[in-house]
């Protein structure tokens, strides 16, 4: 049990919620980001054709930015919280 200390801050418990929020979302966005860049290498022609029909469509431009909005807001709403929970 000597060998889980050392994901613990050297502060106590007060500052690793903080860190460990901010490195799963940095984890799941590099999932994302690195699938979709691999997707445009390995079929270029398909994710031009994808883009082209996404941004003709009004309505579907304007879900994905909403959608976009309202995850940033919660992302940064559930850090700013944790550290007011925390402090």
């Amino acid at each position: 049990m000597e060998h889980c200390q050392s994901a613990r801050s050297p502060a106590g418990e007060l500052g690793a919620g903080k860190m460990e929020l901010s490195v799963l979302i940095a984890r799941i966005a590099s999932v994302v980001y690195l699938s979709a860049a691999l997707g445009a290498v390995l079929s270029k022609d398909q994710y031009r054709r994808v883009a082209d029909d996404m941004f003709k469509n009004a309505a579907l431009t304007y879900l994905m930015g909403f959608t976009a909005v309202i995850l940033g807001f919660l992302m940064v709403s559930t850090i700013i919280s944790g550290r007011r929970s925390k402090v």
